[in-house]
């Protein structure tokens, strides 16, 4: 006899196509909500403890988060500005010649030749640095004017969402638990329950994980190696650390690209000791003890979910690989009611 499929199933795929191809159709649109969800995820035990310890009102308990996160935003802006702006100004005014110096070194002072073509590290260093020049050109100003503008709504739209966040916190919750059908509620509730330590500990754990590779790549490039621009070059591979699996090998090819333009022998041993102590210290130290266990989900997974978001929904895609894998993680384990097999001590 054959199985019919229970209709329940068929309406929950279906309710999950449907809401995956709403993503897909928003997914410009939703990156300002997914950021004030971020920072409000890390900010509502805050306020949580400033209600109960303080006994404030929710409303302004909220407000002063709020403006505590507006003064780390804004001091943030203001070293981007200060700081960040002349130094990218300055690392592009100097590409062409560091570019030139990589690509000489590349090449040990030879002409390649591949497949019957002659290749000179200054037609190639010449053609690069064309290329980027033809991509910033003026006459693109109103694309990056666009984008800009774009950006910056973008911004304020974040900050306005987080305050009201911050502020509806609760409420929002009861009402998207309310559009939930009432069998479902009680699972759901507790789906929530378990879901938000979870996005917490996740989010806090990357933004430290991001803060320590930044800090130990600028005191080993400022104060040991003592590269230019150690500033811009640590925060880059810092923001590295948010591209799961992927993000460590490109911060790993920064770290060479550096040590092959320095030429050295030292330096290049150097960088390399530096690379793999960095990588090390992250994945058996620094993030083990922060991220611990909760979002620990196999990196074929990992990269799976990658892939499939960032074909689908670009960056955010990318961004919310391993949370949204850690959700579907947590999601079985309640419906299966018993932990993944690779959780389980050997």
């Amino acid at each position: 006899m054959t199985r019919q499929v229970s209709p329940n199933l068929v309406r929950v795929v279906f309710l999950a196509v449907v809401i995956l191809w709403v993503i897909y159709l928003l997914r410009i649109v939703l990156l300002p909500f997914v950021a004030a969800g971020a920072v409000t995820c890390i900010a509502e035990p805050l306020v949580r403890w400033i209600c109960s310890r303080w006994r404030w009102p929710r409303w302004a308990s909220a407000t002063l988060v709020f403006l505590l996160v507006l003064a780390i935003l804004s001091l943030l802006g203001y070293y981007v500005a200060t700081y960040g702006v002349p130094e990218i100004q300055a690392v592009l005014a100097q590409l062409p010649q560091e570019l030139r110096a990589l690509l000489h070194h590349l090449f040990g002072g030879h002409d390649l030749h591949i497949f019957g073509t002659t290749l000179r590290a200054d037609d190639v260093s010449g053609h690069m640095v064309s290329s980027l020049q033809n991509y910033v050109d003026p006459r693109s100003a109103l694309r990056v004017s666009s984008i800009a503008i774009g950006a910056l709504m973008g911004t304020f739209l974040a900050l306005v969402l987080i305050l009201f966040f911050l502020l509806q916190g609760p409420r929002l919750a009861a009402g998207a638990l309310w559009m939930i059908p009432p069998r479902y509620r009680p699972a759901a509730a507790q789906f929530g329950r378990r879901c938000l330590p979870l996005l917490w500990r996740y989010i806090a754990g990357v933004m430290l994980v991001v803060a320590y590779a930044s800090i130990l790549t600028w005191i080993v490039a400022k104060l040991i190696l003592n590269i230019p621009h150690a500033g811009l070059f640590a925060i880059a591979v810092g923001l590295l650390e948010l591209i799961p699996v992927v993000g460590p090998i490109l911060s790993a090819m920064l770290i060479g690209t550096m040590a092959l333009s320095r030429g050295g022998v030292g330096e290049i041993l150097g960088f390399a000791g530096f690379a793999l102590g960095l990588r090390l210290s992250i994945d058996q130290l620094v993030g083990p003890i922060i991220l611990g266990r909760a979002v620990s989900v196999p990196a074929p997974i990992i990269i799976f979910t990658m892939l499939v978001g960032g074909t689908l929904w670009g960056i955010l895609g990318v961004l919310l690989a391993v949370p949204a894998a850690a959700m579907i993680r947590l999601a079985l384990e309640m419906a299966y009611e018993e932990e993944p097999p690779e959780s389980h001590p050997k």
